[in-house]
């Protein structure tokens, strides 16, 4: 004789399915199941079996009582309901009742599990689990089995959770992934089922997952509660960053000898001759509004123009002017994007922002994933400005990015960059060709005062020829002072 409980209610015998007509005298057999032998009070028969009590509750519920007692008298079972001082209970074998056998299977799990004994543990959860066929007691759906279902569900949790870590143990990431990918969406925010996640996905060496993932729990748990997460989950995710690439990190900006990171300060000087407030105010702008919109998300200021409108002087001049909003360091790369040398790669600007972070070369992972990776992790919740100068497209951008929302990346390219404006919500600033006043204004800057007198008319030329585009035309002519202006 079988008693099911973890799911529909329902007795067999043998292969045989004995009929049990009446929901409510199959929902009584299931509340009395799951008091696993235990009385159960007329009180708590009646708040488990109705919300709205009928008017006469104590005939009904006796009732249905006795057609249960008939029901397992009929079916020569040995089981028997039993009346005590207002109480009840279902006498039964243990081995008859799947949530008992599921209880005692996850116990001996667990203790094989302790005993190193892991084979044998991952079978006996496996059964455990297999005893679970849906909603406990289904069909009943008043309060009272909504509470205890939810205690239900963490035992059912818990056999799941015995078992992913045995399979981590045994190094068998793949089907652990599998495991937890089932039940996590019931789950998602346990910090057990979360950890095992990450765990698996680090060995079996999907680390953009890990990270997409780690990042998506951080920005999930920040909406809705208002907290990182604790400080459990951020030692597991270290210690698997640890683990994964052989380097030691710990919480604090420190080097592995006890000594403060170095604060990185890269960024070229400033133009001597910068015009372009209103692109400085744009900047502040886009900035604000980021961090206004989406508070937790890793600010993107993309200065996007054509040739020698000014992205890089821009660039700089405002990330010097907010330079103390990045304590922990300014990080510049030039990526050649557009350069007669071959564009930078992620791998090679990656270990310059690593070493000047202050890790040494051995520490280096030995691919770009894995040195992202390193990056994010090193300057995670530390405020460090990454300018991005000269860059050729998204993808020559992607790798370079943090994930921490104390950062801030401003990318210039010629091209717009509309993937990094769609999948990394960059915020824009398109320049165009300088005014005419601001180009007239920038080439006399450069101009020594006499022969700015002799060739005034000459200068109204030049700004018409290059339409705006006077920087390349200033740098060219502070190298040659001889020749004419025109």
């Amino acid at each position: 004789m079988e008693f099911h409980v973890l799911g529909p209610v329902e007795l067999l015998h043998g292969d045989r399915k004995v009929p049990i007509t009446r929901a409510k005298t199959r929902h009584a057999l299931g509340v009395l199941l799951l008091a696993q032998g235990r009385p159960v009070s007329a009180e708590t028969m009646m708040e488990a079996l109705w919300d709205d009590r009928p008017d006469h509750v104590r005939k009904d519920l006796q009732s249905y009582l006795s057609r249960l007692r008939r029901t397992l008298r009929l079916a020569h079972c040995t089981a028997r309901v039993r009346s005590h001082e207002g109480s009840y209970l279902l006498e039964a074998p243990d081995d008859e009742i799947d949530y008992d056998r599921s209880t005692a299977l996850l116990d001996r799990g667990r203790q094989a599990r302790q005993r190193g004994h892991l084979d044998e543990a991952a079978d006996l959860l496996r059964d455990a689990i297999e005893l679970w066929h849906g909603l406990p007691v289904q069909g009943l759906n008043t309060l009272w089995m909504e509470l205890r279902r939810e205690d239900l569900d963490f035992q059912l949790a818990s056999c799941w959770q015995a078992r992913i870590e045995v399979d981590l143990l045994r190094h068998n990431y793949s089907e652990a992934l599998n495991m937890v990918n089932k039940v996590i969406p019931d789950h998602e925010f346990d910090k057990a089922f979360i950890g095992q996640k990450l765990a698996a996905l680090n060995g079996c060496g999907r680390y953009s997952e890990f990270d997409s993932y780690w990042q998506r729990i951080r920005l999930s748990g920040i909406k809705a509660f208002g907290t990182e997460p604790d400080s459990e989950l951020q030692d597991l995710h270290i210690r698997l960053l640890q683990e994964r690439d052989g380097y030691h990190l710990s919480h604090s900006p420190v080097t592995a000898g006890g000594n403060p990171l170095p604060t990185p300060a890269q960024l070229p000087p400033q133009s001597a001759d910068f015009v372009g407030r209103d692109e400085l105010d744009a900047l502040d702008e886009a900035l604000g509004r980021t961090r206004a919109n989406r508070p937790t998300a890793m600010p993107v200021l993309a200065v996007v123009g054509g040739v020698a409108t000014g992205k890089t002087t821009l660039a700089v001049e405002w990330a010097h002017d907010n330079r103390r909003r990045f304590p922990d360091g300014q990080l510049f790369a030039d990526l050649r994007g557009f350069d007669r040398h071959p564009p930078a790669r992620a791998f090679d600007v990656l270990a310059d922002f690593l070493v000047a972070l202050g890790l040494a070369q051995d520490q280096l992972p030995d691919t770009t994933e894995r040195r992202t990776s390193l990056f994010r992790s090193v300057v995670d919740g530390r405020q460090v400005l990454i300018v991005l100068d000269n860059a050729r497209d998204t993808d020559q951008v992607r790798p370079l990015l943090p994930g921490s929302s104390s950062c801030v990346v401003v990318v210039t390219s010629r091209h717009r960059l509309p993937d990094l404006v769609s999948r990394h919500a960059a915020r824009r600033v398109t320049l165009g060709a300088l005014p005419r006043p601001a180009a007239a204004g920038l080439l006399r800057e450069s101009m020594e005062v006499d022969r700015l007198a002799r060739e005034s008319t000459a200068l109204s030329t030049v700004v018409d020829l290059c339409g705006g585009g006077c920087r390349v035309c200033c740098a060219s002519w502070r190298t040659r002072w001889s020749t004419d202006l025109t």
